[in-house]
């Protein structure tokens, strides 16, 4: 994926419902998600 970080908050802030709940790890699993890119 182009971009991983700044995908994160582009689709956190798309769907403000599910992913509220995934927002609270988001700090968690952005930095894995660095990590794979």
């Amino acid at each position: 994926m182009n971009g991983g970080e700044r995908n994160h908050p582009s689709w956190m802030m798309r769907t403000p419902g599910p992913v509220a709940i995934i927002d609270t790890r988001a700090p968690s699993a952005g930095r894995e998600d660095v990590d794979f890119s």
